[in-house]
């Protein structure tokens, strides 16, 4: 906006790279972090979800993206300066809608997050307008008044600063189709329409972004090995299409590896169309064709960077970054494309009408002190630990070999509490390997909050059983000199032990003994010392003895007990650690330039 005041076409250039740069960065990093944190403490089971939130906090880092691009371009070809104004106008734009739409309560109905206003939307709104009015304001009368410098010849077809353009264009067209949709709102309470957001979220962004993310991958590959302002293909574009080749050859070999079906991936459902192309030549499935643009991204800049650059590694920012990218969108694809749900749910139990149909093959029910096989694994519900407000539930996980050998033993803690509000709040646990995660979280907890208890009375002679709901109570034999409390004053009292055994439904078998007591002294007033089974939350009281048939009339209250057990799914995430190794190179790269354009700008200024 400063440039577009003073009329400074060219000044503020070399200034702004390294800004643009820390941009890009922070912005990516905390994408990385909250997808990070998702992972680790959500229970979604997954670092993205195409949800609001995360949507409108990654169309500001595609524009600046886009916009660094660009500012790239014009410094060395004086080429797309109105590109470059209208990306950073927009990235800065749409960080202040992105704030408006997650804190005006808009999105309340929408998003996960449910946000509810804060009571900011006029100042959002305000905020917004002015600073977007004012930028695209400025730039339209620049460009209506032809005061910005314009190149009369177009850009070659085999230029770099023509592919640049391409990919920042792509860039564009991923925010606009993601803005869109997560605006549906917006767009209702404008024109007083009713449009339904997508009902599947995931397959709606992944049908449209996949192809977004293919050309993304595929110009970070093979645009850096052509040169500014020359429509002629350079020497080193060989080292381009060998690395192309090699990046098929290599996802070839890692589907063939991995046993990865694309048909099944992409959810085609083979009997309808068993004569299509797609099906006879199941390679040209886009997740085939992403893995390949992802492994050329990889491969064109390691060769770039080894082969032309020569291991420079102050001009290497470019090349560490786009190669991070490569990285992370394997990672992605692997993780979720070959991820494994393992607590599958075998015996056919119906949850309820809480679980559709798809959680409820992917959940299993776990008793306490129950093992059942996940995968490789012999899972056991173990125990509990309090950590208020959340209760851990302590999930042993056991692997043998074919042997029946132990080779591997490990605990998950995940936790959750009943939020009597917002129902059960869960937070997974996760294993992680080198090569792999396995990612385990709650999804339901038995409701213990309204429990009750019954009371029975029965009338028995010694060796007479009497069935509770959950006991077996045996009259065993009546004991005339019980012990006693020691505050309990036995003068002037005639005490009677009734001697009991309690058998539990696993066979166990506890004692207890009631006490009848006269008291003498008091005119036979008669009264009663409990006796009790607390494991088993059962409590005996003698009401009566009759001396004539020997029989014994108890008053039995049972505690309603407790359900334990847990409903958990559980997922291993194959090869996730390259989501993060990608993420890191991407930002390393960054800096790296931001620290070689800061130095520029700093000679500029000396």
């Amino acid at each position: 906006v400063a440039s577009l005041l003073r009329k400074d076409w060219d000044g503020w250039v070399k200034a702004t790279f390294p800004w643009a740069l820390f941009s890009v960065a922070i912005l990516g990093t905390g994408i990385l972090m909250g997808g990070a944190w998702a992972y680790e403490s959500l229970s979604f089971g997954g670092f993205w979800a195409w949800d609001p939130v995360e949507n409108m906090s990654f169309v500001p880092w595609l524009m600046v993206v886009a916009g660094l691009h660009m500012l790239l371009v014009y410094r060395y070809t004086k080429h797309s300066l109105v590109s470059t104004y209208l990306f950073f106008i927009l990235g800065f734009g749409f960080v202040l809608y992105s704030t408006f739409l997650t804190r005006s309560g808009i999105l309340g109905d929408t998003s996960v997050h449910a946000f509810t206003d804060l009571g900011m939307t006029g100042q959002l709104l305000i905020y917004m307008a002015f600073f977007i009015v004012v930028g695209i304001t400025l730039l339209i009368i620049r460009v209506a008044k032809k005061q910005l410098p314009v190149v009369q010849k177009e850009e070659e077809l085999w230029s770099r600063e023509f592919w640049m353009f391409i990919g920042s264009l792509i860039l564009l067209l991923s925010a606009v189709q993601m803005t869109f949709t997560t605006s549906i709102p917006v767009w209702n309470k404008i024109f007083g329409i009713n449009i339904a957001p997508p009902e599947k979220v995931i397959a709606h962004y992944n049908s449209i972004q996949i192809w977004i993310g293919i050309i993304a991958a595929l110009l970070t590959g093979f645009a850096q090995y052509l040169t500014y302002r020359s429509g002629k293909l350079p020497s080193t574009f060989k080292w381009a299409s060998y690395s192309l080749l090699g990046s098929i050859v290599l996802s070839l070999g890692i589907a063939y590896g991995m046993d990865i079906s694309y048909t099944q991936q992409y959810n085609i459902d083979l009997s309808k169309i068993s004569d299509s192309l797609f099906i006879k030549f199941p390679f040209i499935s886009p997740y085939f064709i992403f893995l390949v643009a992802s492994m050329y991204a990889i491969l064109g800049n390691l060769g770039y960077l080894l082969l032309v650059l020569k291991g420079n590694l102050r001009l290497s920012g470019g090349s560490v970054a786009h190669f991070g990218f490569g990285v992370f969108l394997v990672g992605v694809l692997i993780s979720q494309g070959k991820q494994q749900v393992i607590s599958q749910n075998i015996q056919g139990i119906d949850f309820g009408k809480e679980f559709n149909n798809d959680d409820k093959r992917d959940n299993i029910l776990l008793l306490r002190d129950s093992t059942l096989t996940m995968g490789d694994y012999q899972v056991t519900y173990t125990a509990t630990k309090e950590e208020k407000p959340n209760t851990l539930y302590l999930v042993n996980y056991i692997r043998k070999n074919k042997s029946g050998e132990t080779v591997e033993n490990f605990v998950l803690e995940p936790n959750a509490q009943v939020n009597p509000k917002m129902g059960l709040l869960a937070n997974p646990d996760t294993k992680h390997y080198l090569t792999k995660d396995v990612f385990t979280h709650v999804t339901s907890l038995p409701d213990n909050r309204n429990l009750k208890d019954t009371s029975l009375v029965a009338e028995l002679a010694v060796n007479d059983t009497f069935a509770t709901r959950t006991a077996l109570i045996v009259f065993d034999s009546i004991n005339p000199a019980p012990n006693l409390p020691a505050d309990f004053s036995k003068e002037g009292k005639l005490v009677v032990g009734i001697h009991l055994q309690v058998k539990s439904e696993d066979k166990k078998t506890y004692t207890t003994q009631p006490i009848f007591v006269i008291d003498l002294a008091n005119g036979n007033e008669v009264s009663s010392l409990p006796g009790a089974v607390d494991e088993m939350g059962i409590t005996a009281e003698v009401l009566k003895i009759d001396p004539k048939s020997k029989k014994v009339t108890l008053n039995i209250r049972e505690q309603e007990k407790p359900a334990d057990f847990i409903i958990l799914k559980a997922i291993v995430f194959p090869y996730i650690n390259l989501v993060w190794l990608g993420g890191i190179l991407t930002f390393l790269g960054t800096f790296i330039s931001m620290y070689r354009r800061s130095r520029e700008a700093k000679t500029v200024v000396a």
